[in-house]
């Protein structure tokens, strides 16, 4: 018996696909079209469980329709990008139409156990002055461009960027990221793939996970937790980082720029506790 699945489907304004197939608001659809090759204008198409490591293929027209479409796993079922989660199929039903984030929401709420932090809805960039952005969800982004910019993201796929004046940037999740580049930037991360970086006036970067990387600007400080990390800092900057020694024990080591590690070059810390450059 063949599995169903659901695929969040992205439309025109006036709920027609790139063929020109019109959806219903729910109810059966089938494509007359249809062929099992990789060309999107036969059949439909749509995100699988609305799972994407990348959503900037999504029609980014902001009177976009969404919906969810309930197919089955069969000889009709094509995967187009197994990358993206992008598939195709021939006949489903549209069992639920909205915004991105009801669809999303939706799919999510019937998405199987064993498919873990799935759901693509949270995706905010935020230009305005008076949005400050929080994200939370599997393949989260969060970016905003000041002013008094904050960006959080407890996702997991990660990215938090933020540019501009009073900064901040934390991220908290499976591939962490950062970045906040700006006057008085910060930039945290505490998650499993780190990296952290804050390039900015006043800045800080601290994260904790292996092979981490932080970075951070003139006056800066950057903190790495967990051995392995590499580190930089800018001009009057002090670099943190952790290593283990020569007994396997965890240590810290303190650079300060200008005294024993340059300004701009990034360093890590071996088992000796001397800093070198990567």
């Amino acid at each position: 018996m063949a599995r169903s699945v659901l695929i969040l489907v992205v439309l025109n304004p006036d709920n027609t696909d790139i063929s020109g197939f019109k959806y219903p608001a729910s109810g059966n659809i089938e494509s007359l079209n249809y062929r099992a090759d990789h060309n999107i204008m036969n059949g439909f198409y749509g995100t699988l469980w609305a799972s994407t490591s990348d959503p900037k293929w999504f029609n980014p027209d902001p009177d976009g329709k969404w919906c969810v479409a309930r197919t089955d796993q069969n000889e009709e079922f094509v995967v187009l990008d197994k990358e993206h989660n992008l598939v195709k199929f021939r006949r489903g039903n549209v069992t639920f139409s909205g915004s991105r984030e009801e669809c999303c929401k939706n799919i999510s709420m019937s998405t199987p156990v064993e498919i873990k932090c799935n759901v693509a809805h949270r995706i905010e960039e935020s230009q305005a002055k008076e949005q400050h952005v929080f994200v939370k969800g599997a393949r989260s982004r969060a970016v905003t461009l000041h002013p008094d910019s904050y960006a959080v993201n407890a996702g997991v796929e990660g990215i938090s960027r933020v540019a501009g004046s009073y900064s901040c940037a934390v991220s908290l999740g499976y591939k962490g990221e950062c970045d906040s580049t700006g006057e008085n930037s910060s930039s945290v991360v505490f998650g499993n793939s780190g990296k952290a970086t804050s390039m900015g006036n006043q800045s800080k970067a601290v994260t904790l996970q292996h092979n981490s990387l932080v970075a951070a600007g003139q006056n800066g400080v950057a903190i790495a937790l967990s051995e392995e990390s590499k580190g930089m800092v800018g001009d009057n900057g002090v670099l943190i980082l952790a290593y283990n020694n020569e007994d396997g024990k965890q240590r810290f080591q303190v650079g300060y720029s200008g005294e024993n590690i340059k300004p701009n070059i990034l360093y890590r810390v071996n088992n000796k506790g001397v800093f070198e450059t990567v």
